[in-house]
């Protein structure tokens, strides 16, 4: 009589243990956040959302004994930037000479200041397991 309330009451606590925990997803002004590949993040006191899209380019050099690089390479990251209008390609570089490490939006500015993982040795870098740290700042 009591087992089937019993049982379903576990169940459901299973499932929601085994749930995925959502990271933080909003931006606070002059902090660093980190986003994964293909998240979005909300950045309410600017009113609008970024996602990270692409990873145009990584030509970083790989940590390895057996690699002698001439310069350290740079990586190349599309964010998508959208308001309640429409949305906006961003492309931001790890390159400290490049103008791309930082983009403007709205009064705001958006800065790359890392990208992980790092390349190691001939290991492929599958998208999704890349990761950006950036920050808003107002101009």
């Amino acid at each position: 009589m009591y087992k089937l309330p019993f049982y379903l009451f576990f169940v459901g606590l299973f499932f929601l243990s085994s749930c995925e925990k959502s990271p933080q997803n909003s931006i606070q002004l002059d902090e660093d956040y980190e986003l994964k590949y293909g998240q979005t993040a909300n950045f309410p006191e600017g009113n609008f959302t970024i996602r990270f899209d692409e990873v145009i380019e990584d030509s970083r050099c790989p940590l390895c004994a057996d690699f002698d690089c001439f310069w350290q390479g740079r990586v190349i990251t599309k964010l998508i930037v959208a308001n309640d209008t429409h949305p906006t390609d961003i492309k931001l570089s790890t390159f400290r000479l490049d103008s791309m490490q930082t983009a403007e939006y709205q009064n705001y500015l958006i800065e790359l200041k890392e990208v992980n993982p790092v390349p190691y040795c001939h290991s492929y870098i599958p998208e999704s397991d890349y990761r950006i740290i950036f920050s808003i700042n107002e101009l």
